[in-house]
């Protein structure tokens, strides 16, 4: 009874609990890593259309622009907001679980095995973390999916390719990590007919190169500037990038306060002894694999992801004489972003977009690899290995971790060998690892994370409701406690720079248009001495001071001058506001 209910109408169930969950986490919404930043840029589309103009001169395509363009459609009719932002984020997320849910009925038959690979992908720390946000992680999932439903389905390679163009533009470096497995699946599938394999490559990555030229020789797109610096189109090329390929930089332990390394061979060893230097690089790759930082219960859990790349690597030739080039390229997509990941400097928000086809070859773990028990115990055995030794990396919890991991290992074996009891197992595997997954984000939640900050400092640190003690057309210095460019977004401050970080080459023919739409009226404020914080107000035109102090905080009573007043004390939650004026200097 509860089977077949779930079997029919367990997915709508699913989609109308995770929106509403959705939309409750908006309550204690807090800005949160950078979708501030991303903020900022629609709250200027928005002015720059507002004017009558196009946006492809200004600083809105940084970090994409197409899925921050029904944002700044909407900002039109309303004041700028992150909740408002942030709800368009939901809608992707849900949108982005149904469409999992078709491409693993398609892969697996069963609405179930659907259900369950769902209820993996919804209960992962980053997609949990990233959905309530304004974030880029929750678009460029969607489109990845995108893409892997145009392959399962075998859509046209025109669909593909507009699917990748969406990739590149929610974000452009999943785009490249991707590239070489599209690569080799459009090789296995045309094998044979070279004139096709070229053919079907130029429509599936045509749209994405057409994108760039628009982008580089036309004002139609904006700028990104990340981007085009991968691309060695600006003045300090691709330095950036290459500095994060150097082995002391993508092997370091990020997670790690105490910055706890692999041990490697030093002493007395000469630095020239490459032999030696070999060894220790590959330790240090080692490592990485190991970090929590890279797979863990807060990214995808080392118990599912290397059980899935051991899968795709144990299937492959099962895939390749069953002519499954959709699971053929899913391999190969894997395999080059790991790889990627692994060399490169990342952390755990980087891998999240390759989460579904992580959890696609799991769930082929659980339903095929389970019928060979030599080769499904020994990715058990090597799964634990790397599990166990990765736990002397960690500083936190770390019984409790031991606790998680080793429920998991013992239903491993449990479902090996009791076959009986298989279906049931299965049932508790998935339960357990969604239960866990989830249980570590929303601790994540309450002990630093959104809902612990609202419950200090209230929704924004209340941002909004500071803002209403200045005038919007006057210049201000204001602290910031942790709201970071939020009070740019809601005074609309629009003095952002096209050339973010990096600036174009000068042969670049765009780049004598582009535009500022300046209004800079918010700037942030430290205090260092007296004269210093005149030459700063003086420089600025500011008319006013927000110094918020947080509770605990020592107050600096910078303001016993003849040239400032006090004018207001604010008690906020768990912090106060002094409002300052500038009298005549």
């Amino acid at each position: 009874m509860i089977r077949e209910f779930l079997e029919k109408k367990g997915i709508w169930i699913f989609l109308i609990l995770a929106f509403a969950f959705g939309i409750s986490m908006l309550f204690f919404k807090n800005a949160t890593l950078d979708d501030d930043l991303y903020l900022r840029e629609t709250m200027i589309m928005t002015e720059v259309l507002k004017s009558g103009q196009w946006i492809g001169n200004y600083a809105v395509g940084i970090h994409g622009f197409l899925f921050k363009l029904p944002v700044a459609l909407l900002f039109i009719f309303t004041d700028p907001s992150l909740i408002l932002a942030s709800a368009w984020t939901i809608i992707l997320g849900v949108l982005s679980l149904y469409i999992f849910y078709r491409i693993l009925q398609k892969l697996f038959h069963s609405n179930l095995w659907a259900l369950a690979g769902v209820l993996l992908l919804f209960t992962n720390f980053q997609f949990i973390l990233n959905y309530p946000t304004y974030m880029r992680e929750i678009p460029v999932l969607l489109c990845l999916l995108l893409v892997v439903y145009c392959i399962v389905y075998e859509k046209s390679r025109w669909l593909l390719g507009l699917s990748l163009l969406l990739v590149l533009d929610a974000k452009e470096y999943v785009m490249m990590m991707i590239s070489p497995g599209i690569l080799i699946y459009i090789f296995f599938s045309e094998w044979g007919n070279w004139k096709n394999i070229i053919v079907e490559n130029v429509k599936t990555f045509l749209p994405s190169a057409l994108l760039i030229v628009l982008m580089v020789f036309t004002t139609l797109v904006p700028i990104n500037t990340f981007l085009l610096s991968t691309m060695g189109l600006t003045e300090s090329g691709v330095e950036y990038h290459l500095r994060h390929f150097e082995p002391e930089i993508a092997t370091r332990n990020l997670s790690s306060e105490e910055q706890r390394q692999i041990p490697t061979i030093e002493g007395e060893v000469e630095e020239e002894n490459v032999f030696v230097n070999i060894f220790n690089m590959i330790l240090l790759y080692i490592g990485k694999l190991l970090y929590p930082y890279s797979f863990s219960f807060l990214s995808i859990p080392k118990v599912v992801f290397f059980p899935a790349l051991l899968t795709s690597f144990f299937l492959f030739s099962e895939f390749r004489k069953k002519k499954r080039y959709d699971l053929i390229a899913f391999t190969f997509m894997l395999f080059f972003y790991a790889l990627i990941f692994v060399i490169k400097s990342s952390f755990t928000r980087y891998l999240f977009p390759i989460t579904p086809i992580v959890i696609i070859f799991f769930l082929m773990f659980l339903k095929d690899l389970v019928k060979n028990r030599k080769t499904f115990l020994t990715i058990v055995l090597i799964t634990l290995v790397l599990t166990t030794a990765g736990l002397f990396f960690e500083e936190e919890y770390v019984w409790q971790k031991v606790i998680l991991n080793l429920v998991v290992f013992l239903l491993y074996i449990a479902y090996l060998f009791w076959e009986q009891r298989r279906y049931f197992l299965k049932i508790a595997l998935v339960l357990i690892i969604s239960f866990f997954s989830f249980g570590v984000v929303m601790y994540f939640f309450y002990a630093r994370g959104q809902i612990y900050q609202y419950l200090n400092w209230g929704r924004d640190y209340e941002v909004v409701e500071v803002m209403e003690y200045f005038e919007k057309d006057e210049n201000i210095f204001l602290s910031d406690p942790g709201w970071d460019l939020l009070p740019l977004v809601y005074r609309k401050d629009t003095d952002f720079e096209p050339e973010f970080r990096w600036e174009l080459s000068d042969w670049i023919p765009r780049k004598e248009h582009l535009k500022n739409l300046g209004n800079a009226n918010t700037y942030k404020f430290v205090f260092r001495d007296e004269q210093n914080l005149k030459k700063q107000v003086e420089q600025y035109d500011i008319s006013s001071i927000g110094y918020v102090v947080l509770e605990g905080d020592e107050v600096e009573e910078f303001w016993d001058v003849d040239w400032l007043e006090l004018e207001k004390e604010v008690s906020l939650k768990n912090k106060t506001l002094y409002v300052i004026k500038v009298l005549e200097l």
